[in-house]
């Protein structure tokens, strides 16, 4: 089985799950890493935004490698802007390219099947041995698969003809529901390109935890995501999986204005096949404290992988016994996602 590529933000929790893991673990994993976004406010000086990249992922990756994707960073803005340069001229793509490179981290450059041509002409600049080519497939329907492939020969591969990098190809569905028969057909349409890997990217997790009620341990969704992956993987052998954690969407925002008060602590929990949710009362109905009794449900759970299995499940345990206590909503995403990880990294060197 070839290895496991999680989509991760470099956000607090993400990346702090990421550096809890065994280096084991991240041996046989390769991380999306989605940039830090660029907010409105800080466009005119937008590059302090990323003043300690290369020396922040280095303490988290070492030589260990990841796919980094840049187009993350202009979400707030609403376009991939060319004119976004830094003190020195620098565009966005430069700037945390040579970030990195200074840092000496092992990074995987992404482009979009749809980047500007600036955009792709800073990532060839880098000559790197390796690109990533993140596909798009929930924005347009299979009928469309066979023009997005000669865009990606013709406006992204054939610059790269001169050295000709290792190319890992995202088939990126999300969480948009869609049939075993659309991803095949994705599949079938991407594989003619020459040599390169393809990595099927998607996700059953819910978005929020609004799918189970206050002070409850329980199902959240089925893992369809593994599912349809094995499925194909045994008739595609050199397919890689990837999927979106458990954290579809980013955590809160250390500025934004939340009434904290009217929320829920809540872990999302991975088994074998499913997704569960462990949330406690509000916050300001004792939530804090009922936590750990939720913690303690999973621990006696017979989904709890062991409070050795990983760091996450190691503090779900010590949070059973009160020698932890989770009062933010990010130590729990924490968690959950490491947890997340170490499990569907052995799930897939088993199968």
């Amino acid at each position: 089985m070839g290895a496991y590529f999680p989509v991760l933000r470099v956000s607090t929790a993400e990346m702090n799950a990421y550096g809890s893991l065994s280096d084991e673990t991240k041996s046989l994993i390769v991380p999306i890493l989605e940039s830090k976004k660029i907010t409105p406010p800080r466009a005119s000086t937008w590059w302090a935004t990323f003043n300690t990249l290369g020396s922040y992922l280095y303490g988290k990756f070492s030589t260990h490698s990841f796919i980094y994707d840049y187009k993350s960073a202009f979400d707030r803005l609403g376009e991939i802007n060319e004119n976004l340069t830094d003190e020195n001229g620098n565009n966005l793509v430069t700037h945390c390219s040579q970030k990195m490179n200074d840092a000496g981290l092992n990074f995987i450059p992404c482009v979009h099947f749809d980047s500007p041509n600036w955009y792709i002409n800073s990532v060839v600049a880098l000559r790197k041995d390796s690109l990533a080519i993140r596909v798009r497939c929930h924005d347009f329907s299979s009928t469309l698969d066979e023009i997005m492939l000669q865009t990606v020969n013709q406006n992204i591969l054939e610059r790269f003809n001169e050295f000709s990098p290792r190319t890992y190809i995202i088939l990126d569905f999300y969480n948009v529901p869609t049939s075993e028969e659309r991803i095949l057909n994705a599949i079938n349409t991407f594989s003619r390109v020459d040599g390169c890997e393809l990595v099927l990217s998607l996700t059953n997790c819910p978005e929020d935890a609004s799918v189970v009620g206050p002070m409850t341990f329980g199902f959240a969704a089925a893992r369809d995501d593994l599912r349809v992956f094995n499925s194909l993987s045994n008739t595609f052998q050199n397919l890689h999986f990837s999927d979106y954690t458990v954290r579809v969407n980013a955590e809160p925002d250390r500025e934004a204005r939340i009434d904290y008060y009217n929320t829920y602590i809540k872990i999302f929990y991975t088994s074998e096949d499913s997704y569960m949710i462990g949330k406690s009362s509000l916050i300001k109905d004792n939530g804090i404290d009922n936590f750990h009794s939720i913690c303690k449900e999973i621990v006696d759970s017979d989904v709890y992988a062991g409070e050795t299995f990983s760091a996450g499940d190691n503090a779900i345990y010590r949070c059973s016994e009160r020698k932890l206590h989770m009062s933010d909503h990010s130590k729990p995403i924490e968690y959950g996602v490491n947890h997340h990880i170490q499990l569907t990294s052995t799930q897939l060197r088993q199968n």
